[in-house]
């Protein structure tokens, strides 16, 4: 009894055999799918050349096979032939994954094999070379692949404030009440990295800083002035990257500005309705030593940028190139200036950074 089983069971397996039909994976590397659906999970890929089973039911008859199913219409009886592949709406072939478990691929990725003039008919389908899954590239690849290199470039623009100098023009008449606004200050910079630094870590450019900065007071014998100092200066900047990550980047740098449009307009007036208003100028140079801390890819085209530094403020006399109109407002001689004394200026500034 055992042999007689087994020897129905190998018919079975053999006629299963000789009847299952395959189809060529035409794609470098084509998806089978859990479901009928290219959203569902991926469970098995092949690849080009792998011959896959393929259910039966997506095999049209040959030329010489009649369909002897006939239907009727308003005209009268009509003879139909098997023709097209099961149903042209549908995007997927049914096939057997690794495990013997039903799945799908898509059809544009499979040419049913046939074995006869039936292959002949979809040789335009399979002609054309835009295959989305071949990720290959044509060689030789250019000399600076991949084609968008990082240059090392980058540069920032940052807004924010800091303590200040309270120095002022050395009034005549004794200050009785001063009131100090707070300094609005922005500094940018762009920076490009050397060619020798590999890792893009190193960097050096070109750093600008404007300061803006009102004080108001009340002076002795029925006085007021309103000061407004105004700063531009422009210097080379050297730093590096000690920490970076794909979301987080600390720099260091140093450098030092050149001020040489330092201005400070002070405005006099009293009681009597005699008003003065003279400009005191000058030029400084002032080392800076700073740190930023980069939050990556916050915006879409860049960075967003904390910067901390410190500034040394040099000894500075702003003066005046032409007279007075009222005497009683303005001191004379060396004392008709504006002197800064040696000062540090702390800031912390917010900012934009891109890199390019």
């Amino acid at each position: 009894m055992d042999i007689i089983k087994n020897f129905f069971i190998l018919l079975i397996l053999f006629s299963t055999i000789a009847k299952a039909e395959e189809g060529m994976v035409t794609a470098l590397e084509a998806p089978i799918f859990r479901t009928k659906d290219i959203h569902s999970p991926v469970i098995q890929y092949v690849r080009k050349g792998d011959l896959i089973f393929i259910s039966p039911i997506h095999f049209r008859k040959a030329p010489y096979e009649k369909n002897y199913e006939k239907y009727t219409e308003s005209l009268g009886s009509k003879e139909s032939w098997q023709s097209g592949e099961d149903d042209i709406r549908e995007i997927f072939y049914t096939t057997l994954d690794q495990n013997a478990q039903i799945a799908y691929i898509p059809k544009e990725y499979v040419k049913l094999i046939y074995n006869d003039s039936r292959e002949g008919d979809d040789e335009d389908k399979f002609k054309t070379n835009n295959d989305e899954t071949d990720y290959r590239l044509n060689e030789p690849l250019a000399p600076k692949y991949p084609f968008r290199q990082p240059t090392g470039y980058r540069g920032f623009i940052s807004v924010g404030t800091g303590n200040r100098n309270n120095e002022h023009y050395n009034y005549k008449n004794e200050v009785l009440k001063a009131t100090n606004d707070k300094p609005v200050k922005i500094h940018w910079a762009f920076m490009v990295s050397p060619e020798f630094d590999t890792t893009h870590s190193f960097f050096y450019g070109g750093m600008f800083s404007f300061k803006f900065i009102q004080s108001s007071f009340q002076l002795k014998n029925d006085f007021e002035s309103h000061e407004m100092n105004m700063q531009l200066g422009f210097g080379p900047i050297v730093g590096r990257d000690f920490f970076r990550n794909d979301q987080h980047r600390i720099s260091y740098y140093g450098g030092f500005l050149v001020y040489l449009f330092n201005q400070n307009r002070v405005k006099q007036s009293n009681t009597k309705n005699e008003e003065e208003t003279r400009v005191f100028q000058g030029y400084n140079l002032n080392p800076q030593i700073g740190m930023l801390y980069q939050l990556l890819k916050v915006f879409p085209n860049g960075d967003f940028v904390v910067n901390a530094n410190v500034e040394v403020n040099t000894p500075t006399k702003l003066k005046n190139s032409s007279g007075s109109t009222y005497v009683s407002h303005w001191q004379t001689g060396e004392n008709d200036s504006v002197n800064y004394q040696t000062f540090l200026e702390y800031n912390l500034l917010l900012g934009y950074q891109v890199a390019f």
